[in-house]
């Protein structure tokens, strides 16, 4: 059973010690955090590493919605570059079943000479 309050002893200090999970790891390159609890009581232990998850959580939470923030800007930034140049906005796929030759040349050819 996993240990949900990610308590570890090391010697008589306890520490917070959690996995960073999969669906993060792109945007935490650690694998693990560790934490000094400082104390030797396990009651103060998991309240502090109660307070260490929450903590934990929310910053995970504010780089995933960072990610997202980023991904959504440049998104917002494609779609002007593409309307600058006359074009709109299309995924690879669209382009590859466009039946329009002459406009992914065009759109070749304004890539090279931007």
């Amino acid at each position: 059973m996993p240990n949900k309050e990610y308590l570890k002893l090391r010697g008589e200090i306890w520490y917070f010690c959690r996995r960073v999970p999969k669906r993060i790891g792109h945007l935490d390159r650690r694998k693990w955090v560790r934490q000094s609890l400082e104390t030797r009581d396990r009651a103060l232990a998991v309240k502090k590493a109660r307070a260490a998850n929450a903590e934990l959580e929310t910053f995970w939470d504010h780089l995933d919605a960072a990610r997202a923030s980023a991904a959504k800007s440049s998104e917002e930034a494609f779609r002007r570059i593409c309307r600058a140049h006359g074009f709109s906005a299309k995924s690879a796929a669209d382009l590859e079943a466009a039946s329009e030759l002459r406009e992914l040349i065009a759109r070749v050819e304004t890539l090279i000479s931007a």
